[in-house]
């Protein structure tokens, strides 16, 4: 269960601190959906391969049991929450090197 809470914890502190100082969150909403479906993507067909043929397993005591196929759910929202704390940096650095966000129109 520890898996659990962490995984979603880190999701949601990921998606709060980007709403609050990510301008391409605050200006293209619609473009971090679709970031977020295409890391989902991702993860769900490359995760599930490696947990399916064998690479990593995850112990079912620390997590909830729900598995998308092969994966805990836990690992999706775990992946997606580094992609979040990723974009967050990357615009964080662009506006301390830069002086702007990388974005076009901020």
């Amino acid at each position: 269960m520890e898996y659990t809470v962490a995984a979603v914890m880190m999701f949601l502190v990921a998606l709060g601190l980007n709403l609050k100082f990510n301008p391409v969150f605050q200006q293209n909403k619609k473009a971090v959906i679709v970031a977020l479906a295409v890391a989902a993507l991702a993860q769900l067909i490359f995760d599930n391969m490696t947990v399916w043929r064998g690479f990593w397993r995850f112990n079912d005591a620390a997590t909830v049991g729900l598995r998308i196929p092969f994966m805990p759910v836990e690992n999706l929202l775990f992946g997606l929450a580094l992609m979040l704390f990723t974009v967050l940096a990357w615009e964080c650095t662009a506006k301390r090197v830069n002086g702007k966000s990388s974005t076009r129109n901020a």
